[in-house]
């Protein structure tokens, strides 16, 4: 622990923040490092502008910056909230930067969560990984009236073909995020959101692997 902690790389030094290792905090972290890997390979074409879930609404300020600090702080505050709720949603440590990953028990699925200060939005994401993304991303989207009913609104169908990931999105507009008197009602929506996205597909994407 006390290599992984003098690590000049932040990937290696959070290992070092894990008191244990279950079976869910290595599939979040091997998810975690997917869409790290996803964000950055697009394929052997020249790169082009391409939607993703961390990129298709502009890169966040850097690490160490007052942006960072803030992410941090806003997702300790969450994590409390998630932590009291008690619900399907179990608590994570918080990290300084814009999304949050949490469990479906699944290594091809997994919620996200994210913070835009600069474009004002949060939102709640499924993630779809693996070498079968596109096909499961194609399969949920025939249920797409179904879903959506169950989410309440519509969402973003995020196929995004140049990359190895798919994603559906809820969005939340309008979101000040550096207005730290509106955090409680952010919270409140991202929680209650990322109940109803569970409650969506955490069954419905075991039957998909199961298919």
């Amino acid at each position: 622990m006390v290599f992984y902690a003098a690590s000049n790389i932040g990937l290696t030094r959070q290992l070092a923040e894990n008191d244990q290792w279950t079976e869910v905090e290595m599939r979040v972290r091997g998810r975690t490092l997917a869409l790290q890997a996803a964000s950055i390979w697009i394929g052997p074409k020249e790169p082009m502008p391409q939607p993703s879930l961390n990129a298709h609404v502009g890169a966040e300020e850097g690490p160490g910056t007052e942006t960072t600090r803030l992410q941090l702080e806003f997702w300790t505050e969450f994590n409390n909230l998630v932590g009291e709720r008690n619900g399907p949603i179990r608590p994570r440590k918080p990290q300084p930067q814009h999304w949050m990953d949490y469990s479906l028990g699944d290594s091809e699925f997994g919620l996200q969560t994210s913070m835009k200060t600069a474009q004002r939005h949060i939102s709640v994401s499924l993630s779809i990984l693996g070498p079968d993304a596109k096909l499961h991303f194609h399969k949920l989207r025939q249920q797409r009236e179904e879903i959506e009913r169950l989410l309440g609104a519509s969402v973003t169908w995020w196929e995004l073909p140049e990359r190895i990931s798919c994603y559906i999105t809820l969005y939340r507009h309008d979101s000040p995020l550096r207005e730290r008197n509106t955090w409680p009602e952010q919270h409140k929506w991202l929680l209650e959101t990322l109940e109803l996205f569970h409650h969506a597909f955490a069954q419905r994407v075991k039957q998909l692997d199961s298919e």
